[in-house]
């Protein structure tokens, strides 16, 4: 593929991302994709082949900006500052995409071939799962120190991730009901991530 297709096949993506998650899934067509770009139908489904495909690659490359943050990440140290920097990287997915959570809700857990794809790209995967378990080796480390109580690592991954997920799942509310600007959304949350970062923390402290 040269660097044109390439690029063609990169604003698809970029457009139907921004309508699925301004619309939602169901609502969004491979017509108003193209209508998007400036492209033509045809052009969509050679590079894509189905709308179904379109929503997984949205997926992956949101996973991705997870998953490859985490690939690298040296896993050494302290286990705070390990969970600071995994929160800070769901933050910042999420505050350039809040409607995410509302997608995968929607689209991939409810759905169950789409939630096979989910496995299969992260849980099947060797790549993938070895990050889980360097990220276990440095929790059992903290463990067997006692410098946190005994937790397994996927009740910690479950806590984090539920805590973060509903901070944009409650945000329209939040924005609607009490009337805020995006200035305060803003500081909403970084104060947010702040709060689950010390809850988080202050959950894993020693049993007395």
């Amino acid at each position: 593929m040269n660097s044109k297709e390439t690029d063609m096949q990169q604003q698809i993506l970029q457009a139907a991302e921004q309508l699925v998650m301004e619309n939602g899934f169901d609502a969004t067509s491979t017509t108003d994709i193209a209508r998007k770009v400036g492209c033509n139908q045809a052009l969509v489904h050679y590079y894509f082949r189905t709308k179904e495909n379109l929503l997984q690659q949205i997926f992956v490359k949101n996973a991705n900006a997870v998953l490859d943050s985490l690939e690298h990440y040296p896993f050494e140290g302290e286990l705070e500052d390990l969970i600071r920097n995994l929160v800070e990287v769901y933050f910042k997915i999420l505050t350039a995409h809040p409607k995410i959570p509302f997608i995968i809700i929607s689209q991939l857990i409810s759905n169950d071939e789409r939630r096979m794809f989910v496995r299969d790209f992260i849980v099947e995967n060797d790549r993938r799962r070895s990050i889980y378990y360097r990220f276990d080796s440095v929790v059992q480390a903290a463990v067997a120190s006692g410098k946190i109580r005994p937790v397994r690592t996927l009740d910690l991954l479950i806590n984090v991730v539920s805590l973060v997920v509903f901070t944009f799942v409650s945000l329209p509310m939040y924005v609607d009901w009490l009337r805020k600007d995006e200035q305060e959304v803003k500081q909403y949350l970084e104060e947010r991530q702040e709060e689950v970062v010390r809850t988080m923390l202050s959950s894993l402290r020693p049993l007395q």
